[in-house]
């Protein structure tokens, strides 16, 4: 008897089957139907034949006489297309090239195309796609745009788009477009810009690989809906929760993801926020993200030379609903987080920061770990693949004291994830800095005495808090200077021209002064009774670069 390896991109690992299913033809015949094509063929011997879909699926189709062994009765393999004929039922023709011409003329159909704005040119199959409406091929006549924003289409995307291998840009916003996003929209090209915005979207969860999970939260730009359909979300998970082999973590289970091996040894607790159990397979969707932005925390310096004065735990948080709540559209998550909620609008249910507390506290001491006195450092994720990032710190009780929670959060979105980790985490949670953009421009005016170490109200380049800093000869590449503005106040000053804490962005990094701020907190948490010594952090700070001033330059 033949043995078939069968893989189904909704689910990352083979199957081994002795044949092939019904199941798993009605499969193929989906991803046929949806303008699948082979992307690549390989014909094993007279009687079987190995397949990839431009879908992401891989199947070896086998044939034979005997139909409680074979599903199909002959495959035929041919430079254009692949016939498998099966004993019973219709044959299932795999095209071996994109039919971009079929895909378009289905999209037309399924959005009233007859009723759309502009639509010249389209269902002319003589002239070429090129001259359709919207429509950019390259010079091998591939579709590389596809731009009908504002065009009045209707109804519910088909699900046609593994028809195109270089589409760079699909651009539909400002439609009436209904119903889910079709899976297809998933297995696009990694750069493609899928712009949907300002629709009439149903939530939709698209289930992909995990090494896919970054590339498709990024591109396909759905926020905001139309107003009437602000309940919409997207969400991108991960295929191991359609079938977690390995189980769930339970609610509350924590895990010692990462181990201190100097110091005292500082406790940061990452958490989620809106994942549903399902979520939380093992290897699953929220430990991606979870283990993501706890790797994310070592990426940057000086963090990543002070790796080993932090433990890290990851604690699993369920949620009732999958999701939290934004704009205008509550959810009832598990802390109430509420992601760019509308200026006036009031919670019913305000943040629980005290849930927050008690959540890391039981999950760290049920596992039987050392729930450490002191302020408690949080990186919680929201699932949410609409982009934003806030920081919260807050006074909460432990039984009859106080204590102090600073809580970082980060959105599910690929857009600058890892430095809007470094921004919330490490820049405002634990480096307790300020900003230093000036969102809205220079508009308001700081009243009291800051204590941040990356802002003044001094602008005296002799007298500011990182005055050693720009008088050392060693930090003149970063040209550390006084510059006017930070947190939109006209009267504070900021180190450098930019930085994380003014743009964070994947490619800024944190300024010295912030680093050195950053330095002392993790110091002397770890090492209690430990003094800042200004030359020691440049030492640690410069590593091999370092070297020391002479008498002249140190007068200077």
């Amino acid at each position: 008897m033949k043995r078939i390896t069968f893989f189904i991109a909704a689910i990352c690992y083979s199957v081994a089957l002795m044949a092939q299913t019904p199941q798993e033809i009605k499969l193929l015949r989906e991803r046929v139907g949806a303008f699948a094509y082979a992307t690549q063929v390989e014909q094993v011997d007279a009687n079987n034949c190995k397949i990839t879909l431009s879908s992401g699926d891989n199947f070896t189709l086998c044939s034979g006489s005997d139909k409680a062994k074979f599903a199909f009765k002959s495959i035929v393999s041919g430079k254009e297309s692949i016939t498998a004929k099966p004993h019973k039922g219709k044959p299932i023709v795999i095209d071996c090239k994109p039919n971009q011409e079929g895909a378009l003329l289905t999209l037309f159909k399924a959005t009233k195309g007859k009723k759309w704005s502009r639509k010249s040119g389209w269902g002319n199959t003589k002239s070429g796609l090129s001259s359709w409406e919207g429509i950019t091929c390259d010079s091998e006549g591939y579709v590389t745009d596809i731009k009908l924003k504002d065009n009045n289409l209707q109804g519910k995307l088909p699900d046609v788009f593994y028809a195109f291998p270089r589409l760079k840009q699909i651009i539909l916003a400002d439609n009436n477009l209904t119903g889910q996003l079709p899976r297809s929209l998933a297995w696009l090209p990694d750069k493609c810009v899928i712009d949907v915005k300002n629709n009439q979207l149903a939530t939709t969860t698209l289930y992909v690989p995990r090494h896919r999970i970054p590339t498709v939260s990024y591109n396909i730009k759905c926020y905001p809906q139309q107003k009437e359909y602000s309940n919409f979300r997207l969400f991108v998970d991960c295929d191991v929760d359609l079938n977690p082999v390995n189980g769930h973590y339970p609610d509350n289970h924590c895990r010692l993801y990462h181990k201190a091996t100097e110091g005292a040894g500082i406790n940061i607790y990452v958490v989620g926020e809106g994942f549903d159990k399902a979520e939380y397979a093992v290897g699953g969707t929220a430990d991606y993200w979870l283990e993501r932005a706890a790797n994310a925390l070592f990426d940057i310096k000086p963090f990543s030379q002070l790796k080993g004065l932090f433990n890290v735990y990851i604690i699993a948080t369920h949620s009732q609903t999958r999701g939290v709540s934004q704009y205008d559209n509550p959810i009832e998550s598990r802390f109430g987080y509420w992601l760019k909620k509308p200026k006036g609008v009031k919670a019913e249910r305000p943040f629980q920061k005290q849930g927050v507390f008690d959540a890391c506290k039981e999950g760290v001491t049920n596992a039987g770990f050392d729930f450490k006195d002191g302020t408690v450092f949080v990186v919680m994720i929201a699932n949410s693949t609409q982009y934003g990032g806030v920081e919260y710190s807050r006074t909460v009780r432990d039984n009859s004291e106080k204590r102090h929670i600073r809580i970082a959060i980060n959105s599910t979105t690929n857009r600058d994830f890892n430095a809007l980790v470094w921004h919330e985490f490490g820049g405002h949670a634990f480096g307790y800095l300020l900003d230093e953009y000036n969102k809205g421009g220079l508009w308001r005016t700081y009243k009291k005495k800051t204590t941040r170490a990356n802002v003044d109200l001094e602008s005296d380049p002799k007298k500011v808090k990182w005055a050693k800093f720009i008088e050392d000869p060693r930090y003149a590449e970063e040209k550390i200077g006084v510059f006017k503005g930070a947190c939109s106040y006209s009267n504070l000053y900021r180190p450098t021209e930019t930085s994380l804490m003014r743009s964070n962005r994947m490619h800024r990094r944190f300024n010295a002064p912030s680093r050195a701020e950053i330095y002392r907190r993790a110091m002397e948490l770890a090492y209690p009774g430990w003094k800042f010594d200004y030359e020691e952090f440049v030492k640690f700070d410069l590593g091999d670069k370092y070297y020391p001033l002479d008498n002249r330059q140190q007068e200077r």
